[in-house]
């Protein structure tokens, strides 16, 4: 779900190698990682800045989990504020806007959270050969994502777009430190929660 912020182009291939992973698939590592997000209430994501998101500026999200599904999310993305609560709806604040307007299906979702699904989990995914770290695992997914739409003139649409992103696993908690991007740098920084956080309330409603 990431309902996602416009615009973010395609990711390079990563070009990570994949050393063995002593004995363990991308698949039976992946199950692994999801058996591990069964009992986190929420995840916080940071996304640091690159060339394909620098005009949106600092991008932060939360999410809230039940079984490891994201049953929940928000995206703060250029001044805007971006509100799935679970159901079928979606709302968006815009920025310099004080109502809260709803979106239609497809508006924005970002990968890693989509609505519905498992957690980290994105569209048209297969995990690769894992490789073995000091601290655990880096996991290649490659993954295709839909174009989404845009929301008026506050977020622009964002194409299709896919490559390969790469969970830092750690050994023991199987849970993600971080998802890395092209020449393992750091894309998204994770922070878990010991308690679900609050939903922000999306009133009033715009009238158009």
């Amino acid at each position: 779900m990431f309902r996602l912020i416009a615009a973010i182009a395609v990711f390079p291939v990563l070009a990570v190698g994949c050393g063995r992973g002593h004995g363990v698939s991308g698949t039976t590592l992946l199950g692994r990682v999801d058996r591990a997000y069964r009992d986190v209430p929420g995840v916080g994501l940071a996304y640091s800045s690159s060339p394909a998101l620098a005009r949106y500026g600092p991008i932060k999200s939360l999410v809230w989990l039940r079984g490891g599904l994201v049953v929940a999310s928000l995206e703060r993305v250029a001044g805007s504020v971006i509100v799935w609560p679970g159901g079928k709806r979606t709302y968006a604040r815009l920025r310099g806007v004080r109502c809260w307007a709803e979106l239609s299906p497809n508006d924005q979702h970002t990968p890693l959270v989509q609505p519905a699904h498992r957690f980290l989990h994105a569209s048209r995914m297969r995990p690769a050969t894992p490789k073995r770290t000091a601290t655990g695992w880096l996991l290649p997914i490659t993954f295709h994502e839909p174009a989404s739409r845009g929301i008026g003139n506050g977020l622009l649409a964002r194409p299709a777009f896919g490559g390969v992103y790469v969970l830092a696993v750690d050994r023991g908690s199987y849970r993600v430190s971080a998802v890395l991007s092209q020449n393992d740098r750091r894309w998204v920084t994770l922070r878990h929660y010991a308690s679900r956080p609050p939903l922000p309330k999306t009133t009033p409603r715009c009238r158009y």
